[in-house]
């Protein structure tokens, strides 16, 4: 009976619709209205057998191929309804979001977009114009800062509050597409929109308090958020972009809707770097230990091998972070900068992080630099993140994990540098820097220039400076020995000629990753076929008065000094660095301890080429930064105190030269 009442309601339907386009209902298209009647009651499930395709995982070589399936089903739906738009308009409304959402999913961006925006124009037709027009240019600097009143009317507000699941939905998918294809600011608009919906329905963000909403609502308000914090990472306006992604994490732990456990951990590790940069150390724990808890919580088969080996990148990424924590706490101890968690800007950036459905954890380090106040407790800090680090390396192996191997490396060498400026003797300071060198030299040998240059440019560099400094530690002591009229130890000589001889092989490999010789142009001498320091070997070692001198003839004679063409793209962050290198390599020839007053001539004569070939050379560099970073670079800025010493050095050294020839005397012990 009940069967019968919803077939007579059918055909009174289809009667209706029939009469509103003019067909009429005589007794001759009876058969055709009793099948249409049949199809509209099975409309029901039609929708329901599309979702169902619409969720289907295809193979990779037909991925989209039940979504195609879906697609014509809904299609076949939307003809049937057509024509009959006041009478079945909100059908029609619905089909062509879903049909929007599988297009948006096929990744056919045009059609998606002309099926959501004819659901909209139903209700708004005003709606896509003035959003079209208000965001012409997206890479406009107030883009972001459009409210949603401009956009949404009070009587647009009025006819969506009927449709409200549907309307909120497509606003969601258009500001989705419009991300997708690049679109910011058009994206925002839409999702402002959606987020007025929210507002206007009381559906509220506030997890603090058991929520009675409807799951539906809570639901698209979820991706209204997750889409927001998108789009403002796409602006730059990272402070917005956290506020929407904490909402985002905290409604999911509550209404588990959308719920991915890894997925949702990845995205609070994000929130975690948003903290860490800000220097909210107690927040970024909180994520971390949530993160943390969510992601051993996962139980992965033992068939599932690819969920396992996401699970254990995401513990080493969180081992990484943790260690990242340890550094950022050292450098503010470092800087002194004992209150430096930032405040928390009311409205603007997420508030303080909570997810109060987790059980708490304690925290595992010191969170507050002001309670770091011995170097015991830093050093306590340093082990801490040291630890997180070889856990995190236990994954992330050089053979497959390159870059993430070597940044750990780095981040390993970054907080023993940390800790060496905490620590008060210095030759305990040498002995952090040395295996800080042991951390990053290898590293040279074991990464292709061809396919990472960029980070044999960070590492080389920051070895040419350990050893710098090493060549400088070693120095000290050899000129304390020779004011007390003493000759220097042999084991500072051979310290010090070995830092100085590594630090000019770094330094020479760093600029070399800019530019290949070419004749001509800048006088800058450079040589071929550095190679590396055990190159150098130990035969011919000099002993010249019970003195060891390592074998300095073969570093400078490795190949006569050729010129060096500037580098093609130049950026205005490489000019300083590149520059630099150059100093640095003419600091160190100076700064060796030679056997001989014919070595010694030749040694200076390797810093006086630098010296007086460094500013012209920093001035070309200059001239050839891309014209649109050029503004406002000049060398007096970026290099007027070196400068100063080049010019100095290159009136010094010849006057030292001949001092050393004219009396014989090797003058052992550094130069200026």
């Amino acid at each position: 009976m009940a069967a019968q009442v919803e077939r007579d309601s059918a055909e009174v339907e289809v009667r209706s619709a029939a009469a509103a386009c003019g067909l009429g209902c005589v007794a001759g298209s009876d058969r055709l209205v009793v099948q249409a009647a049949e199809e509209l009651e099975t409309l029901s499930d039609t929708l329901a057998e599309a979702e169902r395709l619409s969720l289907v995982q295809d193979p990779d070589g037909e991925p989209f191929k039940s979504k195609y399936q879906a697609l014509r089903l809904l299609q076949r739906a939307k003809e049937l309804l057509q024509g009959a738009e006041e009478e079945h308009g909100r059908d029609l409304r619905d089909l062509q979001r879903r049909i929007g959402a599988l297009h948006l999913a096929t990744e056919d961006f045009a059609a998606a977009d002309e099926a959501l925006t004819s659901c909209i124009t139903m209700l708004a037709p005003e709606l896509v114009q003035r959003v079209g027009k208000l965001s012409g240019d997206d890479e406009a600097e107030d883009a972001q800062e459009l409210p949603p009143e401009i956009v949404l009317g009070d009587q647009e507000l009025q006819r969506f509050r009927d449709e409200l699941e549907t309307v909120w939905d497509c606003l969601n998918l258009l500001g989705l597409l419009w991300s997708q294809r690049d679109r910011p600011r058009r994206s925002l608009l839409y999702l402002l929109v959606a987020e007025r919906l929210s507002v206007d329905a009381d559906v509220s963000n506030d997890t603090r308090a058991p929520s009675d909403g409807d799951p539906r609502l809570l639901s698209l308000l979820n991706h209204t958020n997750y889409y927001l914090a998108q789009v403002y990472s796409n602006l730059g306006q990272l402070n917005r972009a956290a506020k929407y992604i904490q909402v985002t994490l905290e409604q999911q732990l509550v209404t588990r809707d959308s719920f991915s456990p890894l997925e949702w951990a990845k995205n609070c590790m994000g929130l975690s770097d948003f903290c860490l940069m800000q220097r909210r150390f107690l927040e970024t724990s909180k994520c971390l230990q949530a993160s943390r808890h969510i992601i051993r919580s996962v139980e992965g088969d033992a068939g599932e091998e690819e969920e396992t080996m996401r699970k254990t990148s995401l513990l080493a990424d969180l081992d990484k972070r943790w260690a990242s924590v340890a550094a950022e706490l050292l450098q503010a101890v470092v800087d002194k900068e004992f209150d430096a968690e930032l405040p928390v800007v009311a409205g603007d950036g997420p508030r303080r992080v909570e997810f109060r459905s987790l059980p708490a954890e304690p925290v595992p380090i010191l969170l507050t630099p002001r309670e770091i106040i011995t170097f015991e407790s830093a050093r306590d800090i340093y082990k801490f993140g040291e630890r997180a680090c070889l856990q995190a390396l236990q994954h992330y192996q050089l053979d497959g994990y390159v870059t993430n191997h070597v940044r750990i490396m780095q981040l390993r060498s970054r907080l023993l540098g940390l800790l060496s400026k905490l620590e008060e003797d210095a030759s305990r300071v040498a002995a952090m820097n040395t295996k800080r060198c042991g951390l990053l030299a290898p590293l040279l040998s074991q990464l292709s220039a061809t396919h990472y240059a960029h980070l044999l440019k960070e590492i080389s560099f920051e070895v040419g400076s350990l050893q710098s400094d090493l060549v400088d530690f070693r120095a000290k002591r050899v000129e304390k020995r020779q004011r007390h009229g003493k000759a220097p130890k042999s084991g500072d000589v051979v310290a010090l000629n070995r830092a100085a001889a590594a630090a000019i092989i770094a330094f020479e490999s760093f600029a070399g990753y800019y530019q290949k010789p070419q004749p001509g142009c800048c006088m800058v001498p450079t040589y071929s076929n550095a190679g590396d320091l055990e190159s150098l070997g130990e035969e011919n070692v000099e002993v010249i008065e019970g003195v060891i001198f390592p074998p300095l003839r073969s570093l400078i004679r490795r190949g006569p000094p050729r010129s060096i063409d500037f580098p093609a793209d130049l950026h205005a962050s490489d000019v300083g660095p590149l520059w630099r290198a150059y100093f640095h390599i003419a600091r160190m020839w100076g700064r060796t301890v030679s056997p001989t007053p014919q070595q010694r001539v030749e040694v200076l004569s390797q810093a006086l080429q630098l010296y007086e070939a460094l500013p012209a050379f920093a001035q070309g560099l200059v001239e050839r930064i891309d014209k649109d970073e050029a503004e406002g670079v000049t060398v007096p800025g970026l290099f007027e105190q070196e400068i100063e010493i080049c010019t100095q050095m290159a009136g010094l050294l010849p006057i030292k030269m001949s001092r050393v020839q004219h009396d014989g005397v090797a003058a052992l012990g550094p130069a200026l």
